[in-house]
């Protein structure tokens, strides 16, 4: 049961990680502010999702 916790632990890091990468990404490459930047990241990943 410990493993599980440890693993979700990882898997919600990493998400979050990458949320940040992404919202990064999107505030240099489109010259954006980082609340914008997050709504777009969290539609392209919502969509990301359905796609899958």
């Amino acid at each position: 049961m410990k493993y599980l916790m440890v693993i979700m632990a990882l898997m919600l890091f990493s998400c979050r990680n990458q949320m940040n990468d992404c919202v990064e990404n999107v505030m240099k490459s489109k010259g954006v502010s980082k609340s914008v930047a997050k709504e777009m990241c969290e539609e392209s990943r919502n969509e990301g999702q359905i796609r899958r």
